[in-house]
């Protein structure tokens, strides 16, 4: 039987992805690999710090198939300087890195460093001080400013490329979602038995935790992988990360369909679910096509509204906090003043699956987007009109979630145990 998940992922075949490349001969032993999918102007930013820093490593942009014209600007503007390659189609994040790990294991660099266009340095000298600990048999990261932590496993974190060969690169197969997740748990495994050590820079780089807009359409991926991931590398057991998750998208889905009347998620959720029973992978293009445009947001008319950190919390002190990546911002929390009795709230994007506790209120303020650098917040305010309706409809959609987990569960057990026999 073929494997869903194997532990060492790796991906011969790469070159059948490249549409174009602008490849150069190899100068150093290090190269920092940058994945860009549609943000042209995230990319001229990071060309333009990554320009002064050839001396040091070798650049190779990976573009996922752009439709903004990142390609033409990279190739007409540092060809002379960087490796552009293209891909003939959206692979999605975990295509688009595992085109580039299995490029960067080819040429026979010694270190990586990876990165996404939308992460920018704060610091100058981060990469400098990311390559100084370089034969130390570690992995260096630097400090994601937006959360106040080490850098996540695609952001400016510096790999040995034997790491790469002995753990797997990352699997095409996820395209988007719990793809990290799932190569960091291999990865660690390789770590601990071969002795490299973490490395922590106090060196910082800029991620949006979210964006403006209400796209869904990667819900598909993030049901699926989450569930297909969870049972074959759990956190804690298969059944309950397993367990948790289809509660949590079954009850969001339920929930969108009784109160919205949007039946995208459900559905969404509906072929999640089928393809973790069959391990299906091959429906990455379609699911994507299918589910693309659609978007979920209020049926009200809406106004995004802009303020800086002060003039928010002043305006919205009282409020709840009803978002844990809010409530847990180092940089945030000096504003914060929540109240635990109000009836009003203050929660992340409408789209995310949070809004279900943010449904408990009267009023919600859905921050969309957050400017950490200049301390911008763009939201919208939303009247719960229907606070009952919405309170039936959330109990509804958590019983009906219940029941379905205990009809499904003998099909959850086998397709777990499976994966774990694998």
């Amino acid at each position: 039987m073929k494997k869903i998940l194997p532990y060492n992922f790796r991906y011969p075949n790469y070159l059948s992805e490249i549409k174009f490349k602008n490849e150069l001969p190899k100068k150093h032993s290090t190269c920092i690999l940058v994945l860009s999918f549609n943000e042209i102007e995230n990319v001229k930013k990071l060309a333009l710090y990554l320009s002064k820093k050839i001396n040091l490593l070798d650049v190779c942009f990976i573009d996922n198939h752009s439709e903004d014209g990142t390609f033409e600007f990279l190739n007409q503007n540092y060809s002379g300087i960087f490796n552009v390659l293209q891909t003939k189609e959206n692979l999605g994040g975990a295509g688009g890195f595992c085109v580039g790990q299995e490029w960067v294991i080819e040429r026979d660099y010694e270190y990586c460093i990876l990165a996404e266009a939308d992460c920018q340095p704060i610091d100058e000298d981060l990469i400098e001080r990311l390559l100084e600990y370089r034969d130390k048999k570690c992995i260096v990261h630097s400090m994601y400013y937006e959360q106040n932590c080490p850098s996540f496993n695609f952001h400016f974190t510096l790999y040995p490329v034997e790491l790469f060969k002995k753990a797997g690169v990352v699997n095409k197969n996820l395209f988007f979602r719990a793809d990290d997740w799932e190569w960091g748990k291999r990865l660690e495994k390789v770590i601990k038995k071969e002795g490299y050590t973490h490395k922590l820079i106090n060196k910082f780089y800029s991620h949006p935790i979210f964006k403006k807009g209400f796209r869904i359409g990667v819900n598909y991926f993030h049901f699926r992988n989450g569930l297909l991931v969870y049972a074959k590398r759990p956190q804690k057991n298969s059944l309950f990360d397993v367990s948790k998750n289809f509660l949590q998208y079954s009850w969001y889905s339920t929930f969108s369909f009784f109160n919205d009347k949007n039946i995208t998620i459900l559905k969404q959720f509906f072929f999640a679910f089928l393809d973790f029973l069959k391990g299906d992978f091959s429906r990455n293009r379609k699911m994507l096509g299918k589910f693309k445009k659609e978007e979920v947001k209020p049926k009200e008319k809406i106004k995004i509204l802009e303020e800086d950190f002060p003039s928010f919390f002043s305006k919205y002190k009282k409020y709840s906090i009803a978002s844990f990546l809010i409530k847990t911002n180092s940089h945030l929390r000096s504003y914060l003043q929540p109240s635990f009795l109000s009836s009003k709230a203050i929660s992340s994007k409408f789209s995310f699956s949070n809004r279900l506790l943010a449904f408990f209120f009267k009023e919600i303020v859905f921050v969309e987007e957050i400017d950490f650098l200049n301390r911008k917040i763009y939201y919208f305010v939303y009247k719960n009109e229907n606070f009952l309706k919405s309170w039936f409809f959330l109990s509804i959609s958590a019983i009906f979630s219940v029941i379905l987990y205990f009809v499904l569960l003998p099909a959850i057990l086998f397709t777990i145990l499976r994966l774990k026999l694998e």
